[in-house]
């Protein structure tokens, strides 16, 4: 087994304790505090979303150009000192800009709680922090190393962010506290991350070369930090912008129910983020060769094992959710976040039943219209939020989430069937559907038992045997087709 199989197993196996741990959380330790969860997530939403005015368009650049710096002996050029003050000069910026901008920020969150209002500062040092994250993380990936950085950023987050809430309901943490807890676990990271690639490689942190920026060099790495600057604005437009608007407009309690309820959503399109990665470089080079027919039988492929998994996950989610909320301690917080589950599933569900709608025109002579698409998606996903956010508060949130989120999906979906007549259903989607709806019959109207816990083996199963009756023969053509 080789590097890259390597650490695409261990990455993926680390990625799984992720969700084991986060589900452990969001179930069991969470709710016990919603409103300061929501106090932790509104601040990683709001530092996220301005990550892109730190880092410049800096890290759709990094995997771009370093084979042209690679230079073992002569410290690569430098290219990781240039990131750095990439990074420095963005950050520079963005604090000349908030202190520019601080009486209208002030004045926009008047009316918000005095917590919501303390904790703005630490937003501007929250996003250097996970900007340096991400750029060292993806700076490492150069040199086929991903499992520690995924060790040191995803797995330490999922257990330090529990770990705070336990010390916060033992009184150990107060508000302040936890957002100071979060500072150190980010600075922590950053630091192992700068130890580890000064270990892994020394001579990356040489000073700039710049003999070897010619001009011609440093206008296309200018250009493509534009492009990827746009597009980081228009994906965290599109897919953070809801949790940073709930926290402005609703508070922070709703935005701890609301990423309680969305963790859980977000459990259903898992099938969809380990699949891209296996097609994307299969669709690339399809791409390469105009093998434009085995482009569609995969999309079709891809889409119907998706649609299987998540019908099936989110039908047994949602029939099972308020018996589960009998189980749980602080279970009333998981009904309070029901019909966002139910929203954010079925907006999931769109992205999995067009499937690799993304890669087919990412790798496409018509890329930019991807570009396109995510402005759509993060304006629309904007205007619903602030309609619906102050008639329905989280439910409002997760309405406009679905609304744009299909709206999205049925753009590219469109586009893509214009362009190369390509879409990516067929009558085996119907059949799906079918056996979803018979599956949701004979969960709701069979006999059950009294007790949640048995109440929840039983309609899973009656859910099951139904839902196989009709799908066990297409699981099983597809298992036979996986090559």
């Amino acid at each position: 087994m080789g590097i890259i199989q390597r650490q695409g197993l261990k990455k993926s196996l680390v990625q799984y304790l992720g969700v084991l741990i986060g589900a452990f959380s969001t179930l069991f330790i969470f709710p016990q505090a919603v409103e300061q969860i929501g106090l932790l997530r509104f601040l990683i939403a709001t530092a996220t979303l301005i990550l892109p005015f730190v880092n410049l368009g800096t890290n759709t650049a990094i995997l771009r150009f370093f084979p042209e710096f690679r230079a073992p002996e002569k410290g690569h050029h430098g290219f990781f000192a240039l990131l750095l003050l990439a990074i420095g000069t963005g950050f520079s910026l963005l604090c000349l800009l908030a202190w520019l901008c601080a009486p209208f920020i002030r004045a926009l969150y008047s009316d918000r709680s005095a917590l919501l209002q303390e904790s703005l500062v630490y937003v501007l040092p929250l996003s250097l922090l996970i900007a340096l994250t991400y750029s060292l993380t993806i700076y490492i990936s150069n040199f086929l190393r991903v499992v520690v950085p995924t060790i040191l950023h995803e797995l330490t987050l999922k257990i330090a962010l529990p770990s705070f809430i336990l010390l916060y309901l033992y009184g150990v943490l107060d508000n302040r506290g936890l957002i100071w807890a979060l500072l150190a676990t980010y600075t922590g990271i950053v630091l192992s991350l700068l130890l580890y690639l000064y270990r892994l490689d020394p001579g990356s942190f040489s000073k700039p070369d710049w003999s070897f920026l010619s001009s011609g060099r440093l206008r296309r790495m200018a250009d493509y930090s534009l492009f990827g600057f746009l597009g980081s604005v228009g994906s965290l437009l599109a897919f953070q912008i809801d949790t940073f608007m709930v926290g402005s407009l609703s508070g922070l309690y709703s935005t701890g129910v609301y990423t309680i309820a969305l963790f859980i959503a977000g459990t259903i399109d898992i099938p969809l983020r380990s699949l891209q990665s296996i097609t994307s470089p299969i669709v690339s080079d399809a791409w390469q060769r105009s093998d434009t027919e085995k482009i569609n039988k995969l999309y079709k492929k891809t889409s119907l094992i998706l649609l299987l998994a998540g019908t099936a996950m989110l039908s047994l989610i949602w029939l099972n959710l308020d018996d589960l909320a009998d189980l749980l301690p602080k279970g009333e917080v998981f009904r309070q976040g029901k019909y966002v589950i139910l929203l954010l599933g079925l907006a999931k569900l769109t992205d999995l039943a067009t499937s690799i709608n993304n890669s087919i025109i990412n790798f496409s002579k018509y890329y930019r219209f991807n570009l396109y698409a995510v402005f759509f998606l993060g304006l629309s996903n904007i205007l619903l939020n602030l309609w619906l956010i102050p008639k329905y508060q989280i439910v409002g949130a997760a309405l406009a989430s679905a609304l744009a989120l299909f709206a999205f999906n049925l753009l590219k979906a469109v586009f893509i069937y214009l362009r190369f007549r390509m879409q990516p259903f067929e009558w085996a989607s119907a059949k799906i559907l079918l056996a979803t709806l018979l599956g949701w019959l004979a969960a709701s109207y069979l006999p059950l038992p009294d007790h949640p816990l048995a109440a929840i083996l039983l309609r899973s199963l009656y859910f099951t045997v139904a839902f196989a009756s009709l799908g066990w023969k297409l699981a099983w053509q597809l298992w036979k087709d996986r090559n």
